[in-house]
C-alpha cells in the first residue's frame, strides 16, 4: 500500500486526540516513526514547520469514519475528501492538504470503532496500527538500505 504514494522526501503527520480511544490512532503512529510531527487536534499549527521541510509528499494518519469496520484501512488523496469522510478536526484536512501545496497529501485512515473521551484504543485500532507501522519500518530500512 505505501509504497505507491511514498515519493520524494516524505513528511509524516500524526493527527488527533489520544484522550478519544481510536481518534489517538495518527499521535500514535506518529510517536513510533523518527522525525515525524504529532499534531494532535491542530495540523493547521503545524502548516509552517511543514512546509519549512519542503516535502513532495505529505502523509497524514488520522481515524476517519469513512462508514468501513472498526480498524480498516483506506488510503484516501486529501486534496479529495469530501463527502462521507468525517473527522473530528476544526479545519478540513482538504483545506490542510491546500495549505501544503506543491506537496502530494495522503491520508492513511483508520475506521474508527470507538472514539469516547477517557476511552483506550480499541484492538482492532491497535492491530491497524501495528500493521501500519511494521509496513513503515519495512519501508525506513529499504530507504537505508538505498543510501548506505
Amino acid at each position: 500500500m505505501l509504497e505507491t504514494i511514498l515519493r520524494g522526501k516524505v513528511v509524516f503527520v500524526g493527527v488527533g486526540n489520544p484522550m478519544r480511544g481510536d481518534d489517538g490512532f495518527g499521535p500514535s503512529l506518529a510517536e513510533r516513526i523518527p522525525c515525524a510531527i504529532n499534531a494532535g487536534n491542530s495540523p493547521e499549527n503545524f502548516i509552517s514547520k511543514i512546509t519549512r521541510e519542503k516535502p513532495d509528499t505529505v502523509v497524514i494518519f488520522d481515524a476517519v469514519d469513512f462508514g468501513g469496520e472498526a480498524g480498516e484501512i483506506r488510503v484516501f488523496d486529501a486534496k479529495q475528501t469530501v463527502g462521507p469522510l468525517v473527522s473530528t478536526h476544526a479545519v478540513p484536512l482538504s483545506k490542510f492538504a491546500q495549505a501544503l501545496e506543491p506537496a502530494r497529501t495522503w491520508i492513511i485512515g483508520i475506521q474508527p470503532g470507538n472514539i469516547g473521551f477517557g476511552e483506550a484504543m480499541s484492538r482492532e485500532a491497535l492491530e491497524s496500527t501495528e500493521s501500519i507501522g511494521r509496513e513503515l519500518s519495512a519501508w525506513f530500512e529499504g530507504r537505508r538500505g538505498k543510501n548506505d
